[in-house]
């Protein structure tokens, strides 16, 4: 049932904030009472706009509006890519074949591009031109110089003219030394699905990690036991051998010559 709520609540917060975009649209924060009589046509009802007309007008909305602002204005990395983080983003744009994660241009582009709303503004459309020639200026050095460019090399390519381009400040640097994730949130439940068959993979590999670190471990000590009993049967062995003198024929095995001179011996007899 808190699933159903919080599916509910997701899609009316949706729906209010299409149904405000279109009363800004109309002018709302300039005009109100022009916006309030453009009715918007999947509006249910003019009560119901009315009614939201009346609490967008309120100072608390206003004031609760530029507040947002000024925390969007504060962003790191503005992009279009709402509250969900680098790493989410990078994490669901995986190929689901090959499992390889999305190139720093492409996770770029996502960020920034809408397919209808276009690019998120000047700035960003420009860095990515730049972006996109520096890449290819890197490239032809590199080829000039008689390098071949594989997949790695160009993924960090990538990289670095990103965050070149990208990082005017130390303080976005970071930003784009994402991990690929998933780092769980209520609202991105519907990664966890996709996120379960890797992470168990992961935790039976780990699995098998641990039972062969325990497997070298208990090699390494069953080693270390036997040299002891080695040394002390030796320290044993010289022991007796300065009390009794006349053991040591009997206590200490025979040398090689020794083994040598008694297979003569016994092949002689054999043959007489």
């Amino acid at each position: 049932m808190e699933c159903v709520d919080e599916q509910i609540r997701r899609q009316w917060k949706r729906t209010r904030n299409t149904l405000k975009d279109f009363w800004k649209k109309n002018g709302g924060m300039t005009d109100p009472q022009l916006a309030r009589s453009k009715i918007k046509p999947d509006c249910r009802s003019k009560e119901d706009w009315s009614h939201l007309c009346d609490y967008w007008e309120t100072d608390k909305a206003q004031k609760y509006a530029d507040q947002m602002k000024n925390n969007r204005e504060k962003l790191v990395i503005s992009s279009r890519g709402g509250s969900r983080s680098v790493a989410n983003h990078k994490f669901s744009m995986k190929n689901k074949e090959t499992q390889l994660p999305p190139t720093p241009i492409e996770l770029y582009h996502k960020l920034h591009f809408h397919p209808t709303k276009e690019w998120l503004n000047d700035e960003t459309r420009i860095q990515y031109e730049n972006i996109l020639q520096m890449k290819e200026d890197e490239c032809t050095k590199l080829v000039s110089a008689g390098v071949s460019i594989t997949p790695e090399m160009e993924y960090e390519i990538e990289k670095k003219v990103v965050k070149t381009i990208c990082a005017k400040h130390k303080t976005l640097l970071s930003g784009w030394e994402a991990s690929s994730g998933p780092i769980m949130r209520k609202k991105d439940l519907h990664i966890l699905s996709a996120a379960e068959p890797s992470q168990s993979a992961s935790t039976d590999e780990m699995a098998l990690k641990n039972k062969v670190t325990a497997l070298e471990e208990e090699i390494r000590e069953n080693k270390e036991k036997v040299k002891q009993s080695e040394e002390k049967c030796e320290k044993m062995l010289q022991f007796m051998i300065s009390k009794f003198p006349d053991s040591q024929n009997i206590l200490c095995p025979p040398d090689k010559e020794g083994f040598h001179a008694y297979d003569d011996m016994t092949n002689t007899y054999d043959e007489e």
